[in-house]
Order: structure tokens, then C-alpha cells, then sequence
């Protein structure tokens, strides 16, 4: 059990008769692959993917971004945020004794005023590590901060920068084709 990362591409939103069979299937999912599209699930974090508006799309390539473990994807997450400039706080109590969780509730507090986080890769910090979609909008930005902190990410160690590699190009493929990233 994990994390799977896809960055789907090209994505063409579903045609209204496709969405009308979609509607009426009992088994969404299956007459979604029927039809040859791929399901979009929001999540916990609709906002990042507001832009995905319809149910499916069309997908014209999808590629597999990473795959971690249920304790590595948190932990690389953790030193994202240290590059981003963002503080864990102690959680004595926690696995790893430290937490992101002061930053999700002061991204949640300025998120609920309408206002966007002044940090870099606060959409993907600030995001489920189990599920959910980042539309176009939310990986065009990341895209930009990916590229503009990739000379700092150089000095970290080897499996983040791995992991930071394959989420830079991701981002950057899905904000040029239209497309969006996956976490299943």
C-alpha cells in the first residue's frame, strides 16, 4: 500500500453523449473505460481541480510520475516543505515527531478567505497524500515553482531529488498539454 503518482495528458473533456451514458451507467467507472476516458475523482481538495470540470475526459497519454511507499511519500513531502521555507512544527505524539499541521491550518484559514498561500508548492504540501487530482491551473503553477527552486533542490540528497525530477517534468507536461496530475 502507497502512493501512485500519473500525469495524465492532452485531455479532451468528454463529448455530451459520452457524459449522458456516464449519467445513466450503473458502474461508472466501467462505462468510463468502455468509452475509452478516465474518470476524474476531486478528492478532499476540489479546489485544485476546479478547473476539471466535466466527469471524464480523454486522455491522450497517460505515464506513471512516481510510486512511494505509505511512509515516503510524507516524509519527501516534509522536505519539500523545508525547501519551500516552511517550519514543522513539534508533534511529539506523531510517527516522524515533527508535522505540517500549523501550515494546513494556516492554509486552510487564508484559503477561507479567498486568498492564495504565500508559499511555493503550497498546492501540493497542502494536498491529500492519498487521492485526488491537481487540474491544469494548479500544475501550471506548480510547474513554475518546480523550475524555480530546481537550482536549490540540486543540493539535496539523491532520492529527493529523484522525486522532485519526476514531479518537476510532470507538472510542466501537464500545464503544456493540458492535462493534469493524479494521486491514487
Amino acid at each position: 500500500m502507497g502512493l501512485d503518482v500519473t500525469v495524465h495528458l492532452h485531455a479532451q473533456p468528454c463529448t455530451p453523449a459520452e457524459r449522458a451514458i456516464l449519467d445513466m451507467s450503473e458502474d461508472r467507472w466501467q462505462a468510463a473505460d468502455d468509452l475509452g476516458l478516465t474518470l476524474v475523482f476531486h478528492g478532499s481538495f476540489e479546489a485544485r481541480s476546479a478547473d476539471l470540470t466535466e466527469p471524464a475526459y480523454r486522455v491522450g497519454e497517460s505515464r506513471s510520475v512516481y510510486s512511494w511507499s505509505y511512509s515516503g511519500y510524507p516524509r519527501w513531502r516534509d522536505q519539500l516543505a523545508v525547501l519551500a521555507g516552511i517550519e514543522l512544527s513539534p508533534d511529539p505524539g506523531g510517527w516522524r515527531g515533527l508535522s505540517l499541521h500549523a501550515f494546513w491550518s494556516e492554509c486552510e484559514f487564508v484559503e477561507a478567505t479567498g486568498k492564495t498561500p504565500e508559499y511555493p508548492f503550497w498546492q501540493l504540501i497542502h494536498f491529500s497524500d492519498c487521492d485526488g487530482n491537481l487540474g491544469p491551473a494548479a500544475c501550471a503553477s506548480l510547474a513554475k515553482d518546480f523550475d524555480d527552486h530546481a537550482e536549490k533542490a540540486a543540493d539535496l540528497d539523491d532520492r529527493f531529488r529523484c522525486g522532485y525530477d519526476a514531479f518537476r517534468e510532470a507538472f510542466g507536461l501537464a500545464a503544456a498539454t493540458c492535462g493534469w496530475v493524479e494521486f491514487h
